[in-house]
């Protein structure tokens, strides 16, 4: 029997003798359970899917918070500001308007975010422009805004998981829904009913948003002790 052929042998025989090997079996397994097992590290890529069942079995979610941004109505008076076509005072008007939404968009974004800055203790939670959320549904990396209305690329969930919160018909009016953006089943909370809404949201707005997310936040807590 010539070398080659011996030396086929032996690795043959080695290799078997190495899998079989219950000590050197077991320590593969350990590597293979402990990449599985990479439980909800920020490092780590994860598929980032809605909470489709109520998870009392796990504190590990999110919050996402998709504010709105009036884009289209930007969209529109930033065509109107370049048509030639409108008169000058129209073109004004509309450069006007365009303004006072921005503006509008900022200070509602800051209440907001301040709100759930101060009130919302019961997970991470990021924002999301409503600009963004066709995209957020078919890959999330990149698209949360931080406190200064800046997308930021190093803002990442360090969980797989989340729920899902948006303003209603009323801007300023928090759901609490699906991705389908249809009401969240029970026992998830919906909205906050307010006496008098429309008085508060007049004559204290921050305090009109602190009230929902306190709500949200003490909802979540009774499902996620």
């Amino acid at each position: 029997m010539n070398t080659n052929k011996l030396t086929k042998i032996f690795v043959i025989i080695f290799g078997i003798l190495f899998l079989n090997n219950p000590v050197i079996a077991s320590k593969n397994n350990t590597v293979l359970n402990d990449q599985k097992g990479l439980d909800y590290k920020s490092d780590v890529e994860l598929p980032f899917t809605y909470v489709q069942n109520t998870i009392k079995d796990t504190n590990h979610f999110c919050v996402v918070v998709r504010y709105p941004v009036n884009a289209k109505k930007l969209s529109i008076l930033k065509n109107r500001m370049k048509n030639s076509d409108l008169t000058e005072k129209n073109q004004i008007k509309s450069k006007e308007l365009f303004n006072q939404t921005v503006k509008d968009n900022s200070d509602r974004f800051s209440l907001l975010y301040k709100s759930f800055e101060t009130h919302f203790t019961e997970k991470p939670f990021f924002f999301l422009p409503d600009s963004s959320f066709k995209d957020f549904k078919i890959n999330p990396s990149g698209l949360f805004i931080n406190q200064y209305e800046v997308q930021d690329a190093s803002l990442k969930c360090p969980y797989k998981n989340y729920y899902l919160i948006i303003s209603g018909d009323d801007m300023d009016k928090l759901l609490f829904v699906t991705p389908e953006l249809a009401r969240a089943p029970d026992p998830l909370p919906y909205k906050k009913n307010i006496f008098l809404p429309a008085f508060k949201k007049i004559f204290n707005k921050p305090g009109y948003f602190a009230t929902q997310v306190k709500y949200f936040n003490e909802e979540l807590k009774k499902l996620h002790p």
